[in-house]
Order: structure tokens, then sequence, then C-alpha cells
């Protein structure tokens, strides 16, 4: 009869020989349910545990971790016992969405208002709550000037805000017009700058400035805006950081007289077909050669306007 010590000699002998290396291991892959889990730590997101709940066949709920659907965060609550599973877990994902927001868009101003507006502007348009979606409401809210801006930091006017300045400077009040469009833009303009020269003497305003004088000339002015006096514009204004409403008439003034000079030229040198019927019968070699040589022309013209100016 064994005793008690031989006995456990015996075992420890044949557990040692089976688990040595040169012992071949057993092949699990045929029952998937004998293999042993993973471990996954929590992410920051997956407070819950989440990644680490097994389901039948395949962990579907790492997926569903990142990505939760109404119907499935249900069914856990049920499940689990949790009533408030589905609204912490949402919460969850809505806070690391927000997080990374806030993070790549150093423009938005962290305010309950901004928040508030942001969320009716995606409801009202049935948007999930995504990185995508809030890039898409905070650019169409900050286009109209509702969101609140840091201080210090221009907003763009509203519908409404911009009808106000354009009934101004219509009614040749250009001084009034400008100094409205800059309170719209600046609403906290007293409390960053104690007087006009320091306003004046920021660089941090030029930009606004500049846009304001730019929406009251164009308003007040019989003028129409191009694609062509855009280029031109910002070519006559390449060393002036500073425009005034003169300066934007006499930049009018310039590009009209190109424009004229660059059809006479046309006219003398024969560089434009005359018709239609003669464009479409170009080759598209003509075409380029044609392309290229009224482009260096208004770019001749352009340069003896600007040095004119």
């Amino acid at each position: 009869m064994l005793t008690e010590q031989a006995r456990a000699r015996i075992v420890a002998e044949q557990t040692a020989s089976f688990l040595a290396d040169g012992f071949s291991q057993l092949d699990l892959s045929g029952s998937p349910d004998l293999l042993p889990l993973e471990d996954h730590p929590f992410s920051e997101f997956d407070k819950h545990g989440l990644n680490n709940v097994q389901v039948p066949g395949s962990n579907g709920l790492k997926e569903f971790a990142n990505n939760p659907d109404s119907e499935t965060l249900n069914r856990l609550s049920i499940e689990t016992g949790d009533p408030d599973l589905a609204e912490h877990v949402r919460d969850d994902q809505e806070g690391t969405v927000a997080e990374e927001f806030v993070r790549t868009h150093k423009g938005y101003y962290c305010t309950d208002d901004n928040y508030t507006l942001i969320r009716e502007y995606m409801d009202e348009k049935h948007l999930a709550f995504t990185a995508d979606n809030l890039h898409a409401a905070f650019t169409a809210l900050s286009k109209s000037g509702q969101l609140e801006m840091k201080p210090g930091t221009a907003k763009s006017l509203s519908e409404s805000q911009q009808l106000h300045v354009i009934s101004l400077v219509k009614a040749g009040q250009l001084d009034d017009g400008l100094s409205t469009y800059l309170s719209y833009s600046l609403p906290d303009a007293n409390e960053q700058w104690s007087n006009m020269t320091e306003f004046f003497s920021d660089p941090a305003t030029l930009s606004v400035r500049n846009n304001a004088v730019f929406f009251c000339w164009y308003h007040s002015r019989p003028v129409q805006f191009s694609a062509e006096f855009d280029t031109f514009q910002q070519q006559y204004f390449r060393m002036r950081p500073i425009i005034t409403l003169s300066d934007l008439d006499s930049c009018y003034d310039a590009f009209q007289a190109n424009e004229r000079s660059v059809l006479r030229d046309q006219m003398i040198h024969d560089t434009q077909p005359q018709t239609r019927q003669d464009l479409d019968d170009l080759s598209d070699d003509a075409v380029g050669r044609l392309t290229e040589a009224t482009r260096k022309m208004r770019a001749r013209q352009m340069l003896k306007a600007r040095r004119g100016a």
C-alpha cells in the first residue's frame, strides 16, 4: 500500500514529465472554448469592462465599445440589471469625442451656451455625436456668427448684423458702419483694449479691421467682385498691411484700367479669338498657348498697375 509520501512523489514526477519542454503540447485549435482568454486591459473609454465581456463565437463587444448601438445597449442594461448602463456608456463615448474636438479646434470657446448651440444644431439635423459632425456644426455656427468667441477673437457677423451695417453704409454713414461692424465682431473690445490707440496698434486686430473696411467699401460702391479682382487686389496690397476705403477705391480704379489695357492688347495683337466658333476650332495645343499668352499679358499689366499705384 502506497504511503502518502510515496503518492505525492509519484504525482510530482508525472506532472514534471507532462510539463517538460520536450513534451508535445496539446492542439486546442479545434476547441476554441478551451483556449485561454486574451488579457485586454480597459481602455480610457471602456470604463465598464465591455471589452472583456465574452460573446459566443467572437468578442463583438470590442467593436461595440467603440461604436455602441442602442439595441445592444438596452439589452445589456437588462442583462446586467443596470438601467443606467446605456446612459453611462453614451456619456463616456461622447466625452471622448468632445475632448478630441476641443483639442483639435483651438478656436472653439468652451461655454455652456456654445455647447447648447452645437447640440441643438446636431439634434435638428439628426446628426450623430461624431468628430466629423461636431466639426460641421462648429463650422456652420461660426460662419453664421452664432457662437461666442474667445475674448479678443473676432467673430463672424450674423445675417441681421450684416444687414444693419449695410443699411448704414448705403445711407452714406461709412464711419458708423465701420464702428458698428467692429463692435459686432469684437463685442468685448472694451475689456481687451483700454483705448483706440491701443486697439489700432495691436497687430492682432489688423485682419478684422481690414475685413470691416472691405465689407463697408464693397456695399457702399457700385463695384462687382470677381476672381480676377480678388487676384489683382492680393497683388496690389501685397506690401500694404493696412487697407483703407481710399486704398480700395484706388485699387479698383487700377483694376479697371488694367482690364481695359488687357482688352486693348488682345485686340491689337489678336491673341483672343473673336467668336466662340473660332475657339472651338482651335486644337488643344493652340488653346494652351492662348491661355498662357493671356495669363502672361495679364501679369504684365498687373505689375504695371502696381508700380503706378
